[in-house]
């Protein structure tokens, strides 16, 4: 890049930043972080921000305590990325399981399904949430996938009633940007499942779901990591840490709707 187009670049992401409102058809996202989120989480999401900017999206901060759920929804109900990162609650489900998420107050998913409709069929990206992608704190060493796959397809569910395209979650730190980059390069759910998972992690689902019309269509992907925490008795503990579900094909450029109740 010579040195004229670095200036209108960052000419261009600083005009955008600027802006205090959308353009008229403007794609945005919605950035929530929620009580009690892990230690550079404001930083990390701060740098989402950036990265959505550049690529010409309007992006909404709601940062706890700054996170009123009645402020949040006519919002999301336009956006094209919803993100959270915070506590996942483990009786907020629609079958009092995981969802929802905890913010200034709970929000839980019957609130999502009851209060969400989605209007450009969003990307829904949860960071560090307790059950969003399998594992949650002080869990077994193993809580098996079948108990993975319930916790993950639990938080999914309300944002696909309402009318998402696709859900990412992950407990690894900077995966929402490398999530969000995968996607503007026009990467698949699947390439960007099996990108994610080069650096020693385990696939241990990647199927298509069955038996439910919101998830018609979708694979579930989840992988692990394994750390030997006993040498003694080789006990090993597993940890259920990035998920997606997603249309088989799935793409952003390609964003369609899912099912809508």
């Amino acid at each position: 890049m010579n040195f004229l187009s670095l200036l209108i670049s960052l000419f261009l992401v600083g005009s955008l930043a600027a802006q205090k409102s959308p353009a008229l058809n403007q794609k945005t996202a919605v950035l929530i972080i929620g009580m009690e989120a892990q230690d550079g989480v404001v930083e990390s999401f701060n740098g989402y921000a950036n990265l959505l900017t550049s690529k010409g999206i309007f992006v909404y901060k709601f940062y706890y305590p700054k996170a009123s759920w009645e402020d949040i929804v006519p919002l999301a109900n336009k956006c094209s990325f919803l993100l959270y990162s915070g506590h996942g609650c483990s009786n907020c489900g629609l079958d009092n399981q995981y969802g929802g998420m905890v913010i200034n107050d709970f929000v839980s998913a019957r609130d999502i399904v009851n209060d969400l409709h989605f209007e450009n069929n969003p990307v829904i990206i949860y960071n560090h949430a307790c059950g969003s992608a399998g594992s949650s704190a002080f869990d077994p060493n193993d809580i098996g996938i079948k108990e993975a796959i319930n916790r993950i397809t639990d938080t999914a569910l309300p944002f696909f009633m309402s009318g998402a395209a696709a859900y990412f979650a992950t407990n690894y730190y900077g995966h929402p940007e490398e999530i969000l980059t995968a996607l503007f390069e026009g990467k698949s759910a699947t390439e960007l499942f099996k990108a994610q998972i080069q650096y020693g992690d385990h696939v241990v689902n990647n199927k298509p779901i069955v038996n439910n019309p919101y998830f018609k269509n979708c694979n579930l992907g989840v992988s692990c990591n394994k750390d030997l925490v006993n040498n003694s008795n080789s006990t090993v503990e597993i940890g259920y840490n990035f998920a997606y579900i997603a249309p088989l094909g799935f793409r952003f450029v390609t964003i369609e709707p899912v099912a809508k109740n």
